[in-house]
């Protein structure tokens, strides 16, 4: 960890993490994370998306 830096603590799930070098030791972090919610109408929508790629 860099001077000025912080420690960021996430729980157990899938994230996406952008890092972006600003210049010398500094950097930028944005992340998303990816929540499915467990409803009838969601799982059958991720249902049909994933038959898609198979």
């Amino acid at each position: 960890m860099s001077a000025g830096g912080a420690q960021v603590c996430l729980e157990p799930g899938v994230y996406m993490f952008l890092i972006e070098h600003l210049s010398g030791d500094r950097a930028r972090v944005d992340y998303v994370e990816f929540v499915l919610m467990d409803t009838p109408v969601e799982r059958s929508t991720w249902g049909s998306i994933k038959n898609m790629y198979r």
